[in-house]
């Protein structure tokens, strides 16, 4: 799968059965540390190969699918903040909402399931990037939300303040692509620096993953 979508470097945590998996990619330029991983995530520190870029942390994440069971995603955030100070940024297929306007058609979403999901956010002091795009990435039947979403620490959106998330056109399968825009214009290189990570659920279509995330 790493070939095929091009890219030179890849790690996969692969799914058990339809659930869970997470895979990152990435070309040639980039240093990347592993610190863990597990069915649920990826979590990786990013530094470029020439030194002069500041070092972050990027987590992959795919939240549990079942709503009983989706307090082990929170409690999972909360223990990936413990591990580090360094700036960090978290983006993947959270399967919850935070807003009411966040789903469109269905039963109203559950009040507590989203106040667990935002208390999750709170504790780890992750700010919701927003988007660019169709506002929902995922539709099952009549029913639309945006499950997928990047967030990021306040130190993260002071060293990358022009970064932006895009929701693709579809692909395949009921989420949308998600396109992370990473921008750096405080680099000591004197370069704009910009990386792009890419994450789609619907690549879980493939065997090894539940979650894919690019980077290039």
């Amino acid at each position: 799968m790493r070939l095929q979508f091009g890219f030179r470097n890849g790690e996969v945590v692969f799914s058990e059965g339809q659930s869970g998996g997470v895979a990152l990619f990435w070309q040639d330029g980039l240093d990347i540390r592993f610190l863990s991983k597990s069915k649920s995530h990826v979590d990786v520190e990013i530094q470029a190969v020439d030194g002069l870029g500041v070092r972050w942390r990027m987590i992959g994440l795919y939240g549990n699918p079942l709503a009983s069971e989706r307090h082990l995603t929170w409690d999972l955030l909360r223990d990936l903040y413990d591990v580090s100070t360094i700036p960090w940024v978290v983006i993947g297929d959270f399967n919850e909402i935070v807003q009411d306007n966040e789903k469109d058609g269905g039963v109203p979403q559950n009040l507590n399931q989203m106040m667990r999901f935002q208390s999750a956010l709170d504790d780890t002091e992750l700010l919701d990037l927003g988007f660019q795009g169709a506002p929902y990435t995922w539709k099952g039947g009549n029913v639309r939300c945006r499950l997928d979403r990047a967030v990021a620490s306040p130190s993260w959106l002071d060293l990358f303040p022009a970064s932006f998330v895009t929701h693709l056109p579809p692909i395949h399968g009921d989420h949308v692509p998600l396109l992370l825009s990473v921008h750096d214009a405080f680099l000591p290189s004197k370069k704009f620096m910009k990386f792009r990570f890419r994450f789609e659920s619907s690549w879980t279509a493939h065997e090894a993953c539940k979650g894919v995330i690019e980077s290039s």
